[in-house]
C-alpha cells in the first residue's frame, strides 16, 4: 500500500470550543470549565487517549481471526498520567505531555490466557496510532498568516 495523507481540519469556535472535521465526520473538543472552557467535549489529551484506545480496539478486531483468536468482545480503558501544572503556569519545569499512558485491555475470547497476552502484545506493536506517538516521529509546523 502506498503512502497516503490523512487530513483533519480543526477550527476554533466560541470560547475554547474546537470543531474537528475529517471526511464527512465532525466532533467538538473543549477545555474544562476550570480552564475557561465550557466542558462541552473531551479535551485534546482525552481525545488522544481515545484515539490510542480506539486504534488498539480496531487492530484487535482486524487481526483476531488471522492470529487464531476467537474474539468475543474487546474493551480498552485508557489512563494517561498528566501533570497540568506547566499549562496552568504553576510549575514551568513540569512536563507538558503524558508521562505515562496505560492501556487496560478487557478481552473475552475462546483462547488461553497466554495466547491472548501474546496477541495483545502483537496488537500494541502493530497499532498505527501507538507507532505515531513514538519520539522519533517528525512533527512539522507550517504557519499561514491570514
Amino acid at each position: 500500500m502506498a503512502k497516503r495523507d490523512f487530513n483533519v481540519n480543526i477550527t476554533s469556535t466560541d470560547d475554547f470550543k474546537i470543531i474537528c472535521k475529517a471526511r464527512n465526520f465532525s466532533y467538538y473538543l473543549d477545555a474544562p470549565s476550570i480552564m475557561g472552557g465550557t466542558d462541552s467535549g473531551m479535551t485534546p489529551v482525552e481525545s488522544l487517549l481515545a484515539a490510542i484506545g480506539a486504534c488498539q480496539c480496531l487492530v484487535t478486531k482486524f487481526f483476531a481471526v488471522q492470529k487464531g483468536i476467537v474474539l468475543k468482545d474487546v474493551k480498552v480503558d485508557m489512563i494517561g498520567e498528566f501533570d497540568g501544572d506547566r499549562l496552568l503556569g504553576i510549575n514551568e519545569k513540569a512536563e507538558l505531555g503524558f508521562s505515562k499512558i496505560i492501556s487496560k485491555f478487557h478481552i473475552k475470547a475462546e483462547n488461553s490466557e497466554s495466547e491472548i497476552k501474546e496477541f495483545i502484545d502483537f496488537v500494541v506493536h502493530n497499532s498505527p496510532v501507538n507507532d505515531s506517538i513514538k519520539p522519533s516521529i517528525s512533527l512539522l509546523t507550517e504557519v499561514y498568516v491570514l
